[in-house]
């Protein structure tokens, strides 16, 4: 199924910029990365003012009324962002409307949404991705899906019990068994914000050749790696939540069961039967359930296969699933919510790492899920070092640091350059990672994140989150190194007796020296540059000076 879904046309884009005298904004794209950044909150200020033509806002005052006090959900729809090769994935912003205030309130909500989205166009990641894919000159013409949000009524919360992105194209096998043309789920309970988002939680993710192989194994483990919180709509309240689980999911809930396991004294158990003083605390979101006793995965890959036949690609979708039940029996009903052509990275050759490797010229190790690769020739380094980021207390320094690495991206911009950084690059928490975003990092060769041996905080992959998207159309290699592994670590001692370059490069960041430090392999090995190679059926990856002029 599809959820009841309306449709704004373009013309009412180019209708407000007119009405609201905003046509100027046509010419932001050509103006320099920092006068993108530098312009775009006028701009959003601008559009956040601005109202619809009456005949407009009649028609969505009938749509209001028509689903009164049902949530609904605003989406982008454009043609640059469903094209072929161009996914534009998280470029543009969904936003929820709770529809559970006054005629007036939801309708100012509505708006507001659809004025969001608009400013959107014109954003930093949005026109420095459109000027990297050659699509600078092509006029952004902006429409809009609203569309009634899928779920049910728990009390105060409103939310369906599994949401998702799934993909035609599995391009993240952790095991040489997964077949890649089967597809991968990454699948949450509650809104699927939680699914294509990058946060600090975890998702369960799911390869449709091999549905009960996960990445990890061991009780504890599984509970490590499952999601935490829960991502819902506060009817009383009238907005967009992100809650506990523990909050949230009871023992009243018929479906509870699928989704979840508990634990205790490190086991992990089914739930046999469904009672109110099942503990919140001790349950795990596994899925496991859903996977063995439903038809879900055989619909989702019969689903994946029809639109990658009919679109004649591969495709990534957003979905929901309710839970039916037909004589006791429990029955997956997915809804189609998004669909698009998925960005997929050219499959490399496989590679190896040099036998001959001297200890003094490798970096770093890692192993973990990666894809094969070989990436060369690398000249700059920069890092953000585990200790000096994690002992910041002033918010304002640690978003500051974003910035600077947002700077260092365009001043590289025609240099091969690597970042390293703590715990997870593009976290929506500025404390578990450095605040960037697509235009932040577009020209950089790699994003390495360092995961501390204090085990304090730790880090996946995102695989299959918009972030991550962006990363793959960008030919960005995404690695994580974690230094709790024993065969891991980064040796940061080649670096110690060199200069860093930051005040050099840009003068007006010599203050956050200790921040954020950069290198130039060249200079410091008198021509040499570093290189990564990442092997996918080993889980091994290595970072080694090499000889640049060798071969």
């Amino acid at each position: 199924s599809t959820p009841q879904s309306y449709f704004v046309a373009t013309d009412v884009f180019d209708q407000f910029k007119d009405t609201n005298e905003l046509t100027w904004v046509m010419n932001q794209k050509y103006r320099s990365a920092d006068e993108i950044r530098e312009l775009y909150p006028t701009i959003k200020d601008r559009f956040n003012a601005g109202s619809f033509p009456n005949d407009i806002t009649q028609e969505l005052q009938d749509l209001l009324q028509r689903h009164k006090g049902q949530p609904i959900i605003v989406r982008s729809s454009s043609l640059l962002e469903d094209s072929y090769g161009t996914s534009f994935a998280g470029k543009y912003h969904s936003y929820f409307c709770a529809n559970q205030a006054n005629a007036s309130e939801n309708l100012d909500s509505l708006s507001k949404a659809i004025s969001k989205i608009y400013a959107s166009v014109y954003s930093p990641d949005a026109l420095l991705y459109r000027k990297k894919m050659g699509l600078l000159d092509y006029d952004e013409r902006m429409a809009i899906l609203i569309q009634v949000v899928e779920g049910d009524k728990h009390g105060n919360w409103y939310y369906p019990p599994i949401a998702g992105v799934a993909f035609s194209q599995n391009q993240y096998r952790w095991t040489p068994r997964i077949n890649p043309d089967d597809g991968l789920v990454r699948m949450v309970c509650g809104l699927g914000t939680r699914a294509v988002n990058q946060t600090t939680d975890y998702a369960r993710m799911i390869a449709l050749s091999h549905p009960n192989i996960r990445p990890e194994s061991g009780a504890n483990a599984i509970q490590h790696y499952s999601q935490k919180k829960i991502d819902v709509i506060n009817l009383k309240t009238n907005s967009f939540e992100t809650q506990s689980i523990t909050k949230i999911l009871h023992g009243k809930l018929k479906w509870l069961r699928l989704v979840a396991m508990q634990i205790a004294d490190d086991y992990l158990s089914k739930l046999i039967t469904i009672s109110p003083n099942i503990d919140s605390k001790t349950l795990v979101l596994t899925f496991d359930q859903l996977l063995e006793q439903t038809n879900f995965v055989s619909q989702i890959k019969r689903m994946l296969q029809y639109l990658s036949r009919h679109y004649n690609a591969a495709v990534d979708i957003e979905f929901t699933t309710k839970i039916e039940y037909k004589e006791n029996k429990p029955i997956a009903s997915i809804c189609l919510v998004q669909c698009r052509p998925q960005s997929l990275r050219t499959e490399n050759s496989p590679v190896t790492i040099p036998t001959d490797l001297h200890k003094t010229q490798i970096v770093f190790k890692s192993h973990g899920m990666v894809q094969d690769a070989q990436v060369d020739k690398i000249r700059f380094v920069v890092i953000v070092p585990i200790s000096a980021y994690d002992s910041i207390t002033d918010p304002t320094r640690k978003t500051q640091v974003a910035r600077i690495i947002g700077r260092l991206n365009h001043t590289l911009r025609e240099e091969r350059f690597v970042l390293i950084g703590p715990h997870r690059w593009g976290s929506s928490n500025p404390d578990l990672g450095v605040k960037v975003t697509y235009a932040d990092v577009h020209n950089t060769k790699m994003l390495i994140e360092l995961v501390p041996d204090s085990g304090r905080k730790t880090s996946e992959p995102s695989y299959g989150t918009h972030f991550f998207q962006d990363l793959v159309e960008a030919n960005i290699y995404p690695l994580a190194i974690n230094l709790t592994q024993d065969e891991a670590y980064f040796d940061e001692s080649i670096f110690s007796d060199s200069p860093n370059l930051l005040a050099k490069l840009s003068p007006k960041d010599a203050s956050y020296a200790d921040l954020v430090k950069i290198y130039d392999i060249q200079e410091i090995t008198n021509g040499n540059t570093l290189s990564v190679v990442m092997v996918s059926s080993t889980e091994k990856s290595v970072g080694f000076i090499s000889n640049t002029n060798k071969k």
